[in-house]
């Protein structure tokens, strides 16, 4: 009788572990969700100048490129020359 009675503590206290593992999670995923909140409510600045926002990586974002026209204005070559560049 010893051996089932211990063995039901053991399950309850598993239980009671996976219980506390939930919960915490459950927390973790409710702040996670408040900072989301808190992000989406915050004001973006407005910069008059797009070259001065800082949420643009414009070093990335852009690429000078050098474009033939048509009479149609239909792209008819291009030339970018860091791209040549970083071929070679």
């Amino acid at each position: 009788m010893g051996r089932a009675n211990q063995a039901s503590m053991v399950r309850r206290q598993r239980e009671r572990e996976r219980q506390l593992k939930r919960r915490e999670k459950q927390a973790l995923r409710a702040e996670r969700r408040e900072q989301k909140k808190a992000q989406a409510a915050a004001p973006t600045p407005e910069v008059d100048d797009p070259m001065n926002d800082p949420s643009i990586d414009w070093g990335a974002a852009v690429r000078e490129t050098e474009v033939t026209l048509d009479e149609d204005l239909q792209v008819v070559e291009e030339d970018d020359e860091k791209a040549a560049a970083e071929g070679a």
